[in-house]
């Protein structure tokens, strides 16, 4: 005899295998990813205006003259943002893959696992395996979105602009980074060190668009995942 008490697997996201069989509460994963995203907005900030700081006192020597002077004043500002930075940095990874992995597992549950092609598990992982993390990570994004705004007609339902732009802005990211490093490091005399601070402007300036980009995303698939749980908890008072 059918337990009474069971939600039917219209209502319970198709009887989804691995678990995923209720909703979490995204709540405070919103709430920490919002605050890192702000704080990256600030170190971003901050980075820019440490750059533009150097470009002007780089301006005051010649372009073939060491870098030296100009690192030894910098030294402590840079200490200090670059530590900064790296608390931001790191905890804005650790609290944006917990929050992908419960957007993933809600939308699991919503649109039931026969119809999902990523797990939670993979929708952060495959920011991890090479090549695949250029493409994969964006599938995974939109399945989220699609099976959050509508499950029952989840491949129907149109992309925003909002995913993609985020999606390029954060591949650009990553590329300007590396090449900002890279001139960084290699750099010796004032024009290069220039150069290397020109491209971290740049940088930080994507950073900032990349950040507010993704707080939309973050606002509204939560907004999105928070309606089709009402609707749930209204279909099974009724």
């Amino acid at each position: 005899m059918d337990n009474p008490y069971q939600a039917s697997a219209a209502s319970a996201g198709a009887a989804a295998p691995l678990g995923v069989s209720y909703f979490k509460n995204p709540a405070l994963l919103t709430l920490a990813t919002r605050i890192f995203l702000g704080l990256g907005i600030f170190t971003s900030l901050c980075a820019s205006a440490l750059a533009l700081h150097e470009i002007s006192l780089m301006g005051e020597y010649s372009a073939t003259d060491s870098l030296d002077d100009i690192y030894d004043q910098m030294l402590i500002p840079i200490m200090l943002l670059g530590a900064v930075q790296f608390v931001a940095v790191f905890g804005a990874f650790v609290v944006v893959a917990m929050w992908i992995y419960r957007m993933a597992w809600n939308a699991r549950y919503f649109a039931g696992a026969q119809h999902m092609e990523y797990t939670p598990g993979w929708a952060v992982g495959w920011y991890f395996i090479p090549i695949a993390t250029l493409w994969k990570p964006y599938q995974a994004m939109k399945e989220i979105w699609r099976a959050s705004d509508d499950p029952a007609r989840m491949r129907l339902v149109p992309i925003p602009f909002w995913l993609p732009l985020w999606w390029c802005l954060w591949l650009s990211s990553n590329i300007l980074s590396n090449v900002s490093a890279r001139l960084t490091f290699r750099a010796e005399i004032i024009s290069e060190g220039m150069l290397a601070n020109q491209i971290s402007v740049v940088v930080e300036a994507v950073n900032i668009v990349l950040c507010l980009v993704f707080l939309v995303i973050v606002n509204r698939l939560s907004r999105m995942q928070w309606h089709q749980q009402s609707l749930r908890q209204a279909q099974a008072v009724a």
